[in-house]
C-alpha cells in the first residue's frame, strides 16, 4: 500500500474518534447537536463536499423560506467554527463555501474507516478475478468495528449510512466466509461469525457459529450458543430459529453436514395474538432476520406499504425523495417550501393514524411485522409460502382497507413489492 500524508484520520464505525497527525481532538458537544453532526457529515464527505441544501435536509434546519434557513445554516456554521476552535484543532481555515457546497477543509487531508470501506468496494466490484482478493475481503471486515455512529441511530442521514456499510460489510464477510469454508479454516470460520453476531445478533450468524463448533467436535459450546440465540431470538420475535435441544448431533463420518435449524414455521407464534408493530429502525432488523428465514425456508418475503391520502399534504417518504432529486420542477421554491411549510393538522392525523394502526394490526396475521414509515404511511413484512398466495392476501387486505375508507372517509394507496426490489430503492 503506497504512504499517503493523512492529516486527520476519522473512525465513525462502532465508535467516533478523531486524531490529528496521531494525536487525539476531543469533541466535547453532544453528538446529537445539529452543528457537531454537520461536522461529522462534512468530515465523512472528505474533498466531495456537500451542497448547502443537502445539509439543510440531512439536518433539518428549520425556517419559514429557503432563504431563512440558509440564514440558519450559516448561523450553526459560526457556532461549529467556535467549538472547533475550542476543541484545539490545528490552525487553518475550516468549513468553507464553494459554489454552494460546504466542505471540512481546503487545507488538511483527511482519511475515514468509511471512506477506506468504500474504496475497498468498488476495487472489490471492478472484477471477481484478484490476486490479492482474499487479503482485500480481509480488510474490508476488519475496517468493520459496529454500527455507524451508533449514538445517533435516531437521526436519519445516520441510519442511511448505517445500513449502506452494514450491506457492505455482509456482503463481503458473506464471500470470505465461503472461501474461507471451502478451505475447512473452521477456526478462522468461526472467528469471523462470532465477530459478526457481536456487531449485529439479529442477523443469524449463529448458525455459521454452531457449524464451525460442530465442525471441531465441540458439541457443547455449539448447544450453548443455540441456548441464548434461541432466547433473543425468542424475547424479540417471538421465534425460535435454532435447535433447542442440548446435545447437538455428532456429524456422519466426521463431516460437516448443513444443520436443519428451523424448529417452527413462521406463522406459527402461539403466544403473539396480533401483528408486531415496532420502531423504524427495529423494523430494519426485524426485515434483515425474517427476510433471511424466509429465504431459508423457500418462502417470500414482502413488502407492504398503506398510505393515507391527505389531500397532499403529506407526501410519502419516497415521493419527497423522488422531488427533491427531480431537476425539472414544476413549481417554483418559494411554492414548494410555502406548501412544506403550511400549518399542518398534526392532531387529526394522528388520530386517524392510531385509528389505521388498529384496524391495520388486525387484518395482518400475528407473524407480521410493521411500522409507521412517514407521517401518512405504514410499512409491513409479510411473508407468504408461495406466489400464488399473493393475490389471496391482496383481496383480503383490500376488503380491510375499503371498510376502513367507509368510516374515515379516507382514501387508502396499497402497493406490494418484494421485499428485494423494495430494498434495492431504500429500507434494508
Amino acid at each position: 500500500m503506497e504512504e499517503r500524508n493523512i492529516d486527520f484520520n476519522v473512525h465513525f464505525l462502532g465508535s467516533f474518534s478523531l486524531n490529528f497527525h496521531g494525536k487525539p481532538i476531543v469533541i466535547v458537544k453532544d453528538l446529537k447537536q445539529k452543528r457537531i453532526q454537520m461536522l461529522l457529515i462534512l468530515l465523512k464527505a472528505g474533498k466531495e463536499g456537500v451542497s448547502c441544501q443537502n445539509l439543510i435536509e440531512m439536518l433539518e434546519i428549520k425556517g419559514e423560506y429557503f432563504g431563512k434557513k440558509l440564514g440558519n445554516l450559516r448561523s450553526q456554521i459560526c457556532k461549529l467554527r467556535k467549538d472547533m476552535d475550542e476543541s484545539g484543532f490545528p490552525a487553518g481555515k475550516y468549513l468553507p463555501a464553494v459554489k454552494g457546497r460546504y466542505y471540512f477543509s481546503m487545507d488538511y487531508s483527511v482519511e475515514s474507516d468509511t471512506g477506506r470501506m468504500d474504496d475497498l468496494d468498488k476495487q472489490l466490484k471492478s472484477t471477481k478475478v484478484q490476486e490479492n482478493r482474499d487479503e482485500q475481503l480481509r480488510e474490508l471486515c476488519s475496517i468493520y468495528q459496529g454500527e455507524f455512529l451508533p449514538s445517533l441511530g435516531a437521526e436519519e442521514w445516520a441510519v442511511v449510512e448505517n445500513s449502506h456499510y452494514h450491506r457492505i460489510y455482509s456482503k463481503y464477510l458473506k464471500e470470505l466466509c465461503q472461501i474461507v469454508q471451502k478451505q475447512k479454516n473452521y477456526s478462522e470460520l468461526l472467528r469471523l461469525s462470532t465477530r459478526a453476531s457481536r456487531f449485529h445478533p439479529y442477523d443469524g450468524w449463529q448458525e455459521l457459529q454452531i457449524e464451525c463448533l460442530l465442525a471441531q467436535e465441540k458439541y457443547q459450546e455449539a448447544a450453548e450458543v443455540s441456548r441464548k440465540a434461541n432466547e433473543m431470538f425468542e424475547k424479540e420475535f417471538g421465534i425460535v430459529p435454532f435447535r433447542k435441544k442440548a446435545e447437538m448431533p455428532v456429524p456422519a463420518e466426521g463431516k460437516l453436514k448443513l444443520m436443519q435449524l428451523m424448529e417452527e414455521e413462521l406463522e406459527e407464534s402461539g403466544e403473539i395474538s396480533k401483528a408486531y408493530f415496532c420502531s423504524y429502525l427495529h423494523f430494519v432488523d426485524v426485515c434483515r432476520v425474517l427476510g433471511q428465514i424466509a429465504r431459508r425456508e423457500e418462502k417470500i418475503p414482502l413488502f407492504l406499504l398503506c398510505t393515507l391520502n391527505t389531500d397532499g399534504r403529506f407526501s410519502s417518504r419516497k415521493d419527497n425523495m423522488k422531488e427533491d432529486e427531480s431537476e425539472n420542477k414544476t413549481k417554483s421554491e418559494n411554492e414548494r417550501e410555502k406548501r412544506r411549510e403550511s400549518p399542518e393538522p398534526i392532531p387529526c392525523l394522528e388520530k386517524q393514524m392510531e385509528k389505521f394502526s388498529d384496524i391495520l394490526s388486525g387484518l395482518l396475521r400475528k407473524q407480521d411485522a410493521y411500522t409507521q414509515y412517514s407521517k401518512n404511511q405504514f410499512l409491513a413484512l409479510l411473508i407468504v409460502s408461495g406466489e400464488d398466495a399473493i393475490p389471496c392476501l391482496r383481496l383480503r387486505l383490500e376488503k380491510g382497507w375499503k371498510e376502513f375508507e367507509q368510516q374515515e372517509g379516507l382514501e387508502v394507496k396499497l402497493e406490494i413489492e418484494p421485499m428485494d426490489d423494495f430494498a434495492r430503492e431504500e429500507v434494508v
